[in-house]
Formats: C-alpha cells, sequence, structure tokens
C-alpha cells in the first residue's frame, strides 16, 4: 500500500512535507477538521508533538488509515502510531457532528479563530473547544484585551472583596476587557460572577469537556456565561472528560496563554494559581499579585511572586491600565442631564424590551431614593436579585449609577 499510496497522494495535490508556516491558516473541510480534532485528543498531554505534526505534513486524514509501519518510516513515535487508527478518526467524525447540532466549535491551529495570544505559546493545543452563543470572531480578537484573574478555592472575604472592586473597576476601561478564569470555587467563580454583573465579557477555562460542568454547583453560572455576548465555555478537553487532577494543572496554560496579563487574587505557597502566574511569566505576559499580610497563608502565593519579581504588587488600577496602555473612566459622559433618555439610547440595542424596561425602572428608582441598598432596590422594583445586579451593574459600567462597598446606589453625580 505505501508506495501506492504516496504515488496518490502527490498525484491529488497532496504533499507530506508543507511546512505549517506556509498553509496553517486555510479553509479547512469537515474531514480534516475530525482529523485534526482526533490528533488533539492523541497528543493532547503532549501539545508540542501535535504541532510538529500539524505542521510537518498538509493533510492530517490520511495518516489515519496508513497501517504501523507506514507510520513508523515516516517517523511517528509508538505511542502515537497505536492510537492513529480509521476508527479514532470515525469517532471524531462522529463528535464533530455533535458538537456542531449544539452550536458549539471546534477551533483548530489552522483557523482564522484561533486566539491569537494563546497561538504564540509553544505548548497550545492544536485546537480547542468553545461553547459560546457568539462566534469565535467576537471573542477571540486581539482588539479586546483579556485579562486572567485566578487565585485560591478558600478565598477569604477581603480576597472576594478586592476582586469585586477589581473587576467592576476593568468594567470603566476602554476598550472594555474580557475576564478569563477557570469557573472554580473562590477567586474563580468571584470573577466570574462579577464580570457578568458589570456587563464583562467572560470566558470560563474548564479541565473538563464542555458538557461536563465542574464543579455542579456552577452550572448556572457556566450556562449565564454561554449565553452572554462574547463570552463562553473554553477547554481542550473532549467531551465527556470528566474532572481528574492532573488536568487542571494542563488547563492552567490554557488560562495563562489566552490573556495579556493574569491577577493573583489569593493564593497559598502551593496551587493552582501560583501555577497558572508562573506560567503567565514565561509566556513573557504581565503578572500581578495582590500583596497580603506574611502571616496570612491565602497570601504566601501573591508575596513570594512579588519578592522573586514574577509579579508587579498590584496595588493601585491606575498602574495595571498604564502599564497595559489602557485607559480609565473613558466613558462617554452624556451631555444632557435627561438621565433616562440617554439610558434608552444605549441599552436599547443591546437588551431585550423586557429587560430594557427593568433597567430604566431601577434607574428611575435610584434617582427618586436618592440612595439605596442594592437589595432593596431589587424588592423595591419586583426584580429577582440576580436580575437586579446584573442590571445595575451594566448602569455602574456605563457611569449612570455609582455602587460603594456597602453596595448602596445612587445616581452618578455628573447627572445631579
Amino acid at each position: 500500500m505505501s508506495s501506492h499510496f504516496f504515488f496518490a497522494m502527490r498525484e491529488n495535490g497532496y504533499s507530506l512535507t508543507a511546512k505549517f508556516s506556509d498553509m496553517k491558516k486555510r479553509t479547512i473541510s469537515p474531514e480534516e477538521r475530525a482529523a485534526i480534532l482526533a490528533l488533539n485528543s492523541i497528543c493532547g498531554f503532549i501539545p508540542r508533538k501535535g504541532r510538529q505534526i500539524l505542521e510537518q505534513f498538509d493533510q492530517i486524514r490520511p495518516l489515519f488509515f496508513l497501517d504501523s509501519k507506514e507510520l513508523e518510516r515516516i517517523g511517528l513515535e509508538e505511542k502515537i502510531i497505536q492510537k492513529m487508527t480509521p476508527q479514532k478518526f470515525r469517532k471524531a467524525q462522529e463528535e464533530l457532528e455533535k458538537l456542531e447540532h449544539f452550536q458549539s466549535h471546534f477551533i483548530t491551529l489552522q483557523d482564522t479563530t484561533y486566539p491569537p495570544l494563546l497561538e504564540e505559546c509553544a505548548d497550545a493545543p492544536i485546537g480547542i473547544y468553545l461553547e459560546s452563543r457568539s462566534n469565535p470572531e467576537e471573542i477571540f480578537t486581539k482588539d479586546r484585551p483579556a485579562i486572567s484573574i485566578v487565585g485560591t478555592r478558600d478565598i477569604s472575604p477581603y480576597g472576594k472583596e478586592i476582586c469585586i472592586q477589581l473587576v467592576r473597576a476593568l468594567s470603566r476601561m476602554r476598550p472594555k476587557p474580557i475576564i478569563v478564569s477557570g469557573l472554580a470555587l473562590g477567586v474563580d467563580i468571584t470573577a466570574h460572577k462579577a464580570a457578568l454583573e458589570n456587563g464583562l465579557p467572560t470566558l470560563a477555562v474548564m479541565a473538563t469537556g464542555v458538557d461536563s460542568i465542574y464543579p455542579f454547583c456552577h452550572g448556572w453560572v457556566a450556562e449565564k456565561i454561554v449565553q452572554s455576548p462574547c463570552s463562553g465555555l473554553v477547554t481542550d478537553y473532549p467531551p465527556q472528560t470528566r474532572p481528574q487532577a492532573l488536568n487542571f494543572i494542563r488547563r492552567n496554560r490554557i488560562l495563562a496563554g489566552l490573556s495579556n496579563a493574569t491577577i493573583l487574587i489569593e493564593s497559598k505557597i502551593k496551587g493552582g494559581g501560583l501555577i497558572t502566574a508562573k506560567l503567565a511569566s514565561s509566556y513573557d505576559r504581565d503578572v500581578y499579585a495582590v500583596p497580603g499580610r506574611i502571616t496570612d497563608l491565602r497570601s504566601q502565593g501573591c508575596n513570594y511572586l512579588i519578592r522573586k519579581n514574577i509579579a508587579v504588587a498590584l496595588t493601585d488600577l491606575e498602574q495595571l491600565t498604564d502599564d497595559l496602555g489602557w485607559t480609565l473612566g473613558c466613558q462617554t459622559a452624556p451631555e444632557t442631564t435627561d438621565l433616562i433618555s440617554k439610558a434608552e439610547a444605549i441599552f436599547a440595542t443591546v437588551l431585550t424590551p423586557d429587560e430594557l424596561h427593568s433597567l430604566l425602572l431601577l434607574l428611575k428608582t435610584i434617582r427618586q431614593e436618592m440612595e439605596i441598598p442594592q437589595e432593596s432596590l431589587a424588592s423595591a422594583c419586583h426584580l429577582a436579585q440576580e436580575e437586579a445586579d446584573y442590571l445595575t451593574g451594566l448602569l455602574e459600567s456605563e457611569g449612570f449609577i455609582h455602587i460603594d462597598l456597602l453596595r448602596n446606589c445612587s445616581i452618578n453625580e455628573e447627572f445631579v
């Protein structure tokens, strides 16, 4: 089969040794996408090997139909040869069909929609799964900065407040960044929720398949992320992958690779957040850590990174924005005191009619009361607390209202 096979390949215009840099961004057929999906599952824990194969061969699909001797002859390793079978390819085809049915995406290194920052990393996966109601090109763009916020599952009240305040401040930046985290307990879920409440897009990088939310109690947050504009669930693990300790370590490189900067809120001296921060540093990305008391176990990881000059101590938000070249507080200040009309004009295109009605009702109530606790506001407007928090977050992100540390809402001074 070998000589006839290679001759047929050349006759049909295929080259087994094309350079990756010459052809990596191209239109990919469904069969070739399935082949790369299968290769990704084979080389998941050795992504450099998967990238090497993708660089070496113009077409991946034919490799799954060569016998072991032919695969050995062209230089593939035994442990890869054993898994590169026609059955593996057909299983990948079935998986790809299921993904399309559920409006999920498998994005390869050869797609123009592959995250540009992640592609810069030598150990980036050759393909990632994305669960989102937005198109990949809306999410993974060089024009939108990304910030990874990571840290301990055992978050303190102080760490939680810092995380919320940080995301709230980031929502006032232009351009608005995308918040990246890992959907875990503690810092991760706090960052995701704060992003959603303040109108920021967010990506949850998972150590499972897109169909296996972990922890299970965060399923409702994951669903809200999927439905939110320019947000989604990201993983390089195939569907039905269950949580395992080793998977989280591998996941951390994607957390670091997707972002311009990584912020460590709280971390013990050993933890996933610390690993992510170190990986970000190895990718030559900006790393920041919130300093803490030297007697606090949750601050040992942050203080260690600062002491070793791996991270910059994050003590001032303007310092962060200056370093990254962003602008703070540049939301367009309304030229009129017609608060309601201005809000209606801004939010009419991004909210449903019911959501817009609720948002304007909240705004009118805040103006009438002058200052009102966020919880009381939801009750006064007969809204669920979650919906009220989301809408007031949008109002604050656009400068209409101010929410203080005690969660009291008041109209921005510009409108008073």
